[in-house]
């Protein structure tokens, strides 16, 4: 019998620099110091980030935008996604698994 690993999320990586201010945040990521430079995040860039001050699925991260700018998940959810996908290859997000209730 395989084993459930629960759902899928996202969570930010856990050895960043974060400054945050009203609308724009600016990511570091201290794991790789001789090569980190800081990565500025504002408008809908910031709301995905926002989304993942705790670990959301996809669409968790998809739907929180969505409302955050009032318009349908399905006009934000490519963009979203590419963006986590985005945010993944620079280290600055890791996927997990989240055991299920």
């Amino acid at each position: 019998m395989a084993e459930d690993r629960g759902e899928e999320v996202w969570r930010r990586s856990p050895d960043l620099g974060v400054v945050e201010s009203p609308g724009r945040v600016v990511v570091l990521d201290l794991s790789r110091p001789r090569t980190a430079r800081p990565f500025v995040m504002q408008g809908s860039a910031e709301a995905v980030w926002r989304a993942l001050s705790r670990p959301r699925s996809t669409q968790q991260v998809v739907t929180y935008v969505a409302d955050d700018f009032g318009i349908p998940a399905t006009e934000v959810e490519a963009d979203v996604v590419s963006f986590l996908l985005q945010l993944q290859a620079r280290g600055l997000v890791r996927t997990g698994f989240r055991r299920s209730p």
